[in-house]
């Protein structure tokens, strides 16, 4: 009705790159790790030229600010889903 699309995928770096290469956003679910002891949601926004993510982190500024290994970020997470409009 509103016109999104969504796809769960597998946790993996490709995936998430070529998502973002079409036009997605990546809403992550991780796990413990660098930004969260027990979990959280937080949203990769768009690859860089040298490789790196940006993401929107809602607990974190400082996340936010900085850019990640995409891999970093994949190996932490539980589920990964793709929206676009």
């Amino acid at each position: 009705e509103l016109g999104l699309q969504c796809e769960q995928f597998n946790p993996s770096t490709q995936y998430l790159l070529t998502y973002l290469q079409s036009g997605y956003v990546v809403i992550v679910n991780v796990g413990p790790g660098d930004f969260t002891s027990s979990g959280h949601f937080l949203v990769v926004t768009g690859a860089n030229a040298d490789g790196a993510v940006s993401i929107n982190d809602p607990y974190s500024s400082v996340n936010s600010a900085t850019t990640w290994d995409p891999d970093r970020i994949t190996n932490q997470a539980i589920s990964m889903y793709a929206y676009r409009v």
